[in-house]
């Protein structure tokens, strides 16, 4: 089915679910980090030690409600702010989850990976204008990140209808990536996009 042709409640869907791999591959990659010691509440504080150690310790994620409890006795930690907000997302309150990633984010501007869930919680959010935003700043601020041309290829396509401007994106991060899964798939995306663009 193109995607042209599909409603508007068919395009959302085909949406979500491009969103939801690239979430899970997100969380894929937080979990493989998880493997190797490296708790999000450690990636603040540059201590591999501390890192493995907590790691061995840790049972399973906090719920959202038990992390509420301790941002309030330290509003100012992002390590905090950064775990509440991953626990929205895994509870599905991706407003709460964007309130907090924002929080990180005033805190400590730099972090590439805060700024990446932000920017996919906007999308799955429907407000594609703060997701490319956040997706335009992490390119500015950090231009061999090629995941942030992948992301903003598909907001740009599929949030806002630019097969065009989502192909010089996903061009952009074949060129960086080189080789790899997502690199194959996102060569799939350009044919088929150009493909779009050419009957337009």
């Amino acid at each position: 089915m193109k995607y042209s042709g599909m409603s508007r409640r068919e395009k959302r869907k085909f949406r979500q679910r491009i969103l939801l791999g690239a979430v899970a591959a997100v969380l894929s990659v937080g979990l493989l980090a998880s493997s190797l010691a490296l708790p999000v509440s450690n990636l603040f504080s540059g201590d591999p030690a501390a890192s493995q150690s907590q790691a061995q310790t840790e049972p399973e994620q906090p719920a959202a409600a038990e992390l509420e409890k301790k941002v309030k006795e330290n509003p100012k930690d992002p390590a905090l702010l950064a775990q509440l907000a991953e626990a929205y997302m895994r509870e599905e309150n991706r407003e709460k989850a964007a309130e907090n990633y924002e929080k990180v984010l005033s805190i400590k501007p730099g972090e590439s990976s805060v700024r990446m869930n932000l920017a996919l919680t906007y999308f799955l959010m429907d407000n594609n204008d703060k997701a490319i935003e956040h997706l335009q700043y992490e390119i500015k601020n950090n231009p061999g990140n090629n995941e942030a041309h992948y992301y903003l290829g598909q907001v740009l396509a599929y949030g806002k209808n630019d097969f065009k401007g989502g192909a010089q994106e996903l061009q952009k991060f074949v060129d960086l990536a080189k080789t790899g899964e997502n690199v194959a798939k996102a060569k799939q995306m350009l044919e088929e996009w150009q493909v779009r663009t050419e009957k337009k």
